[in-house]
């Protein structure tokens, strides 16, 4: 803290009387300089102290968070300390008052800032006040408050208030400090929240309140919350991730110390999530940490809007948590969906499984089971009829027609993984393209991953058998034992080689009404992954 190499000085005396007094503590470092001075006469203390600290980083980097600028610490104490008087020793008071400048932790700056404490009546029924005034992106953040230490166990809390320009919260708590049980009230109220946006770590706009009631007195911990939120705006890096004209949030919990059980809710009205308008949301929870029932409905905004039902059960313990979804339906883009059954979701150390998924959309189908457990994994997913209309869920421009079916089976362990799949697309084509008289297109696509290498073959032919294409590849791809990223290695080498005929005039046919022909055109094309090499392609003509 002081830096690596200290000097230090000292002045001290004993009376004949035995008050002794320490005239002058000197230690001076690279980095800074401790002073004090003290003396006990007359059974009374009277002692002084400052700590400089020029630069924080050496202070930052020992604690494992950035910092920067620079702190002096002043306390004070004085008041009796005499060990052979009877009756309690509560007649001490002291004062410490922390000053910084220029300072950053962890990527925020305060700028100027100053902390007091005081507190009388040490050290038998501590009583004090906290003052604290900093900066954060130029607005002043303010903090105030009251305590008292009562027979050792219970520790007051009076005149709360935490104020960012016209933010503010207040409040009084009470502590049972032997089972942590509290009993009190907090209130905030929030006008401005783009003036919290920093406080919060990303950019905030509009208005909320909130009201925090605790209870102890019956020996469990009981809490309630209640919130709300006016022209609520949150912003990501590529837009709003959350708006709101109106959000509403209620909450209570019983045995909050204990066998936590309770019920929440949340409405959003007039609003978007991830860009998607919202007309309205609905959200409630109802039950305890070992099951809870849960329910969620939303409904979208615009033209032809995403209407949502979710309900289910949420049960767990200290190793898993299992989600069981009993309903799931909706409506998107003129189209609905729903499930058949219910599916369970399971969560835990190394464990992540979906069970039972079945999904229907008319006459297509989406059916799933996949998990890891250890190192061990396993699934199948099935796609059955599924209209490439559909597309335009993603892109309400892409207008496609066909039909994709699809099947894929994975195994082997997180070092190891092992696949197969196959897709096959029927009479795909362009909707505009079908009207103009373009035929369609079938294909079939195999996959097989296997010894860290992912080989595929495909072909695909127009429904007329005017064309003809065929494919097959080979790339290295392996899979990240610790995030489960699957990637191509940056060296690994992998080939391509396609064949595709097309029709082309004939070379020795010179009228055009006679013009026919068929090119056969192979290629293929080889490397590592961070460099490619192609070899020559071939024609020919007949």
């Amino acid at each position: 803290m002081l830096g690596d190499r200290a000097t230090l000085k000292a002045v001290a005396a004993m009376a004949p009387d035995g008050a002794m007094r320490l005239d002058r503590l000197e230690v001076d470092g690279r980095n800074g300089r401790l002073t004090a001075s003290a003396a006990l006469a007359g059974g009374r203390v009277d002692a002084r102290s400052r700590l400089e600290i020029a630069k924080l980083d050496p202070v930052g980097e020992a604690v494992g968070t950035p910092m920067a600028g620079s702190l002096a610490l002043d306390a004070t104490a004085r008041g009796p300390l005499d060990t052979t008087a009877r009756g309690p020793l509560d007649g001490l008071e002291a004062e410490a008052t922390l000053t910084g400048r220029d300072l950053a932790v962890a990527d925020r700056r305060f700028g100027a800032t100053e902390v007091t404490v005081t507190a009388a009546k040490l050290p038998a029924a501590p009583t004090g006040r906290l003052r604290a005034r900093t900066q954060m992106a130029g607005a002043g953040l303010s903090l105030d408050g009251a305590y008292a230490l009562d027979g050792r166990n219970t520790l007051r809390l009076s005149d709360l208030a935490v104020a960012s320009g016209g933010n503010r919260v207040t409040g009084a708590v009470t502590v049972a400090l032997d089972t942590l049980l509290a009993t009190g009230r907090l209130e905030g109220a929030l006008p401005d929240l783009k003036g919290l946006s920093e406080l919060a770590g990303l950019p905030l706009d509009g208005a909320a309140g909130f009201t925090v009631s605790l209870d102890g007195r019956g020996g469990r911990q009981a809490a309630s919350l209640s919130a709300d939120a006016t022209n609520l705006r949150v912003e990501g890096e590529g837009g709003p991730l959350l708006t709101a004209r109106r959000l509403t949030a209620s909450a209570d919990v019983a045995d909050a110390l204990g066998t936590p059980s309770g019920k929440a809710r949340l409405e959003l009205a007039d609003g978007s999530a991830a860009g998607n308008a919202l007309a309205g949301v609905t959200a409630s929870l109802d039950g305890s940490l070992a099951r809870a029932g849960f329910q969620a409905a939303a409904t979208g905004a615009g033209q032809s809007p995403l209407a949502l039902d979710l309900a289910g059960t949420l049960s767990g313990d200290a190793s898993l948590t299992r989600i069981r979804i009993e309903r799931f339906q909706g409506r998107y883009q003129d189209e609905t969906f729903r499930a058949t059954g219910p599916a369970t979701i399971t969560l835990g150390d190394r464990r992540y499984e979906v069970a039972g998924l079945q999904i229907v959309s008319g006459g297509a189908r989406l059916a799933a089971d996949l998990g890891l457990t250890g190192e061990r994994l396993r699934g199948e997913i099935r796609l059955d009829q599924v209209p490439m209309a559909l597309a335009r869920l993603a892109s309400p421009a892409l207008r496609l027609d066909g039909t994709l079916n699809a099947q894929a089976t994975l195994g082997g362990t997180v070092r190891n993984p092992q696949a197969d799949a196959t897709l096959r697309v029927a009479g795909l084509h362009a909707q505009e393209a079908s009207r103009a008289g373009v035929p369609g297109v079938n294909a079939t696509v195999r996959a097989q991953w296997r010894d860290r290498r992912l080989s595929v073959d495909g072909d695909a032919a127009t429904t007329t058998n005017s064309g003809r294409i065929s494919l097959t590849a080979a790339v290295p791809l392996v899979m990240d034992p610790a995030s489960y990223a699957v990637s191509v290695p940056p060296r690994g080498r992998w080939r391509l080689r396609s064949t595709a005929p097309s029709t082309r005039p004939s070379p020795t046919t010179c009228s055009p009404r006679r013009a026919t022909g068929r090119a056969a055109r192979s290629g293929s094309t080889s490397g590592p992954a961070a460099r490619s090499r192609r070899r020559g392609w071939a024609a020919r003509w007949r």
